[in-house]
């Protein structure tokens, strides 16, 4: 394979911005685990009022969430983190409202903030719950290869079923090891091993998963040779490995180009396009005063060759328009990248990757506007003191 500079200087462009991203929400996480400390140090004074909380919640949702809560490998209860969280977000609205009073908003500006920060918060919540879910089912993923052959080595050494599963559950497979617990927990109670593996598929979001097990009860049903199955099993999620990491170094170099175009590309060019516009106008006017000077002189303005009607284009209509195509450029392209690195077009580090790029893009576009109009003030100011 060839090695591409380029690409792989933008994959870690890009690597670092899903880091901070997750740092972010990290920091956001222990944020809502010092509220949810306070919050139950409360409770036990109400302990009754965040179930009651959470079963207001519609019969739909509490499903979703409780699907999610439990691929996160939360023990939770649905209702009751419902209820912490409505708690979280009642309680920022109500932060929000106090504060816009305080700073002098009109009412029904505060209201607005507070419903949008309401529902804010209850987005936060389930997008930090499936980013849980999915780094939780990434990690099952990465280590189950090395699982299954230390799996099938142990089995070809003499071992049981059982106990070869039980001791190739390392610590260090996290939530992997974690599950192959629970698996054997559930045999030693009596149920079968089939049974007690298709539950594990019913606590990992993971359709690699959900494949590998149903392999290996295929395996077990046929009485053929295990080991085998189980190491060639290991060998091809390797190399599907290998080739998910090929093609995320193969297409690091169009995912830059499509970053660099949306933060910087686009912004520098509305950002010239606005003083352009703006340069023109002024031109425009001074061009129609000259002609209408000129008139008054006796002459005909229709006999200049520079039309002295003033620009069809608004500067604060052009302005708009850019902010929407700025948002609709990063929204398609944090999509695009997110598809490029995952293979996936919907997932949670595609959707965190959404605002930060249309944060970013904006925000240049801000700062190239002010720094541009500044520098052609400056060259306007000295041509006239000139």
């Amino acid at each position: 394979m060839s090695f591409n500079p380029l690409g792989r200087v933008f994959e870690n462009i890009i690597d670092g911005i899903v880091y901070i991203i997750e740092i972010m929400l990290s920091i956001l996480l222990i944020i809502l685990g010092m509220l949810s400390r306070f919050l139950k140090f409360i409770s036990k004074f109400i302990p009754s009022v965040p179930p009651r909380i959470g079963t207001a919640v519609p019969k739909n949702t509490k499903q979703q969430w409780d699907d999610m809560m439990r691929y996160g490998g939360v023990e939770e209860e649905t209702e009751t983190f419902l209820g912490y969280v409505m708690t979280y977000c009642v309680v920022a609205a109500l932060v929000f409202i106090i504060a816009g009073y305080l700073i002098g908003l009109e009412t029904y500006l505060t209201l607005i903030v507070g419903v949008v920060v309401f529902f804010s918060g209850l987005i936060m919540s389930y997008v930090a719950t499936a980013l849980v879910v999915e780094r939780r089912s990434r990690s099952v993923e990465e280590v189950l290869p090395d699982f299954l052959s230390l799996m099938s080595q142990n089995i070809a050494a003499g071992m049981t079923t059982y106990d070869a599963m039980k001791s190739s559950a390392r610590p260090e497979f996290g939530p992997l090891a974690e599950e192959i617990y629970k698996v054997s927990r559930d045999m030693l109670s009596g149920v079968p091993m089939e049974a007690a593996l298709l539950k594990m598929t019913n606590r990992i979001r993971s359709e690699k998963v959900d494949r590998v097990i149903r392999l290996v009860i295929g395996g077990l049903k046929s009485g053929g040779k295990l080991p085998r199955v189980l190491q060639e099993i290991s060998r091809d999620l390797q190399r599907e490995q290998g080739l998910m990491k090929r093609m995320v170094g193969e297409t690091g170099a169009q995912s830059g180009f499509i970053l660099v175009g949306v933060i910087c590309g686009a912004p520098l060019l509305f950002a010239v396009s606005i003083q352009f516009i703006s340069l023109f106008s002024l031109i425009s006017e001074e061009v129609h005063s000259a002609g209408f000077e000129t008139s008054q002189s006796g002459f005909s303005s229709s006999m200049s060759f520079i039309s002295t009607s003033g620009m069809s284009i608004n500067i604060n209509e052009f302005f708009n328009y850019a902010i929407i195509i700025l948002f609709i450029l990063s929204f398609f392209g944090a999509i695009v990248i997110g598809l490029l690195r995952s293979g996936k077009v919907l997932t949670s580090g595609n959707i965190l990757l959404v605002p930060v790029m249309v944060v970013l893009s904006i925000g240049v576009f801000l700062l190239l506007k002010t720094v541009i109009s500044m520098i052609f003030e400056g060259m306007i100011m000295g041509g006239a003191g000139a």
